[in-house]
């Protein structure tokens, strides 16, 4: 091997000794545990001190609607202006505005509910513009045979914090009250915006044909026809909108009355089934960091797929809490083995000067059907379909989608 070849074959740098990356990854410890913090807060505010449990569903909505409508937009912004000020200036906005929401606690004693919606509000409007900032500087700064272990290094912290946020968050509550943890909430979200400022990423390459004055729909579309020209795209697309539609709503949903109705299981059961999935998706994750999979990305994605439609089926037939436990820990663990291999193989193959909008346009795709499928998934427990029959009649076609792609388009199973 020549001493070029020898070059490209070894990292210039560890992770861990890329100052760039742990400014990141620093950020991204400071933000979710923030907004794990908060929302159980705000969560438990709202049921506790307000008193109204059913009122809850509304903050979600508050912050997934503008969330999906301004996702492109943030994608599009990410690709040009610096990714490192668009997440500073995301954090640094909810941490303002957390901050002013623990002083007005302390001197009116009560927040409303509709100041936590209208915060609800402004925070998906943020999660819009940071999530493809975030997603879309990792590959500017990561060498390309890092980006599985980067990434899933990223996914391993946001579902840490999505385990161990919401105890943080109880415990201070408990010791010092809620004014207390949204202050501590505040303050964490402002040491976490300054080191994403910290980190020194290249200017977003530019076109020759001025990319960067092209009108905002326009550059939209730039990103649409890239998905269109790409079977590996175009069969992700297809997949991340299928999962989202006949997945989500069901597990998130009938979760609660499978357990109580099929399972006949008490809250503490919920609670450690709904923990594994969680705990399932921390250890896939960290797998997946172990394992740093530089090539045959897709295939290992789509046999990871395949598992985890195959998966949800046998879960929505079992009949046990042990049983129900386990499948729900593998499933977490398929969840990442997808995730990450998929979104560092979209970060290897497209321009970095549109990756902001390709992540953003998949998590929409990811994410825009998620109100129909709360939606479709009520009315049919309203009809007074079991929660097992519903996730085993929206498993069966998720296991023949992947079957069929897995098949069909070679492209999945190709790509690097």
């Amino acid at each position: 091997m020549t001493q070029t070849a020898l070059a490209k074959a070894v990292p210039k740098t560890t992770l861990f000794r890329d100052k760039r990356f742990l400014f990141l990854w620093t950020a991204t410890i400071f933000s979710a545990f923030s907004r794990t913090m908060f929302m159980f807060s705000e969560a438990w505010y709202i049921v506790r001190i307000l008193d109204l449990r059913s009122s809850i569903a509304f903050i979600f909505i508050a912050s997934s609607i503008p969330t999906i409508f301004f996702m492109l937009i943030g994608g599009v912004a990410a690709d040009r202006i610096s990714r490192s000020k668009i997440m500073f200036l995301s954090e640094a906005l909810r941490a303002v505005l957390i901050g002013a929401l623990a002083v007005f606690l302390i001197s009116s004693d009560l927040i409303g509910l509709w100041l936590f919606v209208g915060i609800a509000l402004i925070f998906g409007i943020l999660n819009a513009f940071f999530g493809p900032a975030r997603d879309s500087l990792i590959p500017y700064i990561v060498e390309e045979e890092q980006l599985t272990r980067a990434n899933s290094l990223i996914q391993t912290t946001t579902q840490m914090a999505a385990v161990f946020g919401p105890v943080f968050a109880g415990a201070i509550i408990v010791w010092k009250g809620y004014a207390a943890v949204f202050a501590f909430t505040a303050l964490a979200l402002a040491i976490g915006s300054l080191f994403a400022l910290a980190v020194k990423a290249p200017v977003n390459e530019r076109t020759e044909d001025g990319m960067k004055q092209l009108p905002m729909w326009h550059s939209i579309m730039e990103g649409w026809h890239v998905i269109r020209g790409s079977a590996f795209l175009k069969a992700e697309f297809a997949i991340s909108i299928t999962i989202n539609m006949v997945f989500t709503g069901p597990v998130m949903v009938g979760l609660p009355l499978f357990v109580d109705e099929v399972l006949h299981g008490t809250t503490l059961d919920y609670s450690g089934i709904e923990g594994s999935l969680s705990f399932g998706m921390v250890i896939g994750a960290v797998v997946m960091s172990i394992v740093n999979i530089k090539r045959k990305r897709g295939l290992f994605a789509m046999l990871a797929l395949v598992g985890l439609s195959l998966t949800y089926l046998v879960f929505s037939l079992s009949g046990s809490i042990p049983a129900a436990m386990g499948l729900l820990f593998i499933l977490g663990v398929f969840m990442q083995c997808v995730n990450i291999p998929l979104i560092s193989a979209i970060q290897s193959m497209v321009e970095k000067r549109m990756i902001g909008r390709m992540m953003s346009m998949m998590t929409v795709s990811a994410i825009g059907l998620t109100p129909v499928s709360f939606a479709l998934t009520s009315l049919l427990l309203s009809l007074g379909l079991a929660a097992d029959t519903i996730m085993t009649a929206s498993a069966i076609p998720l296991v023949l989608l992947v079957l069929f792609v897995f098949w069909k388009v070679p492209a999945m199973r190709k790509m690097d």
